[in-house]
């Protein structure tokens, strides 16, 4: 007799039978359906170490560094990108100055040829960087070669990352 095939008898074996076929249908569960709950839980687990993972990294400051604004600012001027350098200053200039202005003003300065960070010191939230700046030759200033100059830029933390500190 199998487990589908009712017993004659009474109420007691008919439960029993119902108790026999979820013990059979246990017993059906294959090797595939096994290895699929085991694959299953693999990629659950994989997703949630994932997921804790970019919630521990999404929670850490993302925002750039000194070093990274130092780069963007002169490397943006070098390429004359003068909107992106207006972008490195702090809120205080930025008020005081429109960006049109700054803009304007900058193409008619001497062209940033190159540039070197020799220091940089930062706390958490101020810091100073030492930085050569060789200035390409300039007719309308009456300059035939390349002048090289240092530098001190104050850098200031703002809401929304490190910042040149003008005034």
């Amino acid at each position: 007799m199998n487990i589908y095939q009712c017993r004659q008898g009474g109420e007691n074996e008919q439960k029993l039978n119902h108790f026999e076929i979820l013990v059979a249908a246990r017993k059906l569960t294959t090797g595939k359906e096994v290895n699929l709950l085991k694959r299953q839980t693999s990629y659950i687990l994989a997703l949630s170490v994932l997921l804790a993972v970019l919630a521990i990294t999404g929670c850490s400051n993302s925002q750039p560094g000194p070093r990274e604004l130092l780069d963007k600012y002169f490397t943006s001027a070098e390429k004359q990108d003068y909107a992106t350098t207006y972008s490195c200053y702090n809120k205080d200039y930025q008020n005081k100055v429109p960006e049109t202005e700054f803009i304007s003003r900058r193409k008619e300065a001497s062209v940033v040829q190159a540039f070197q960070i020799l220091k940089l010191d930062a706390d958490k939230d101020q810091g100073k960087a030492t930085v050569t700046i060789t200035f390409a030759p300039s007719a309308t200033l009456k300059r035939p070669q390349p002048v090289t100059v240092q530098v001190q830029e104050d850098l200031i933390r703002e809401a929304d990352g490190w910042k040149i500190k003008v005034w």
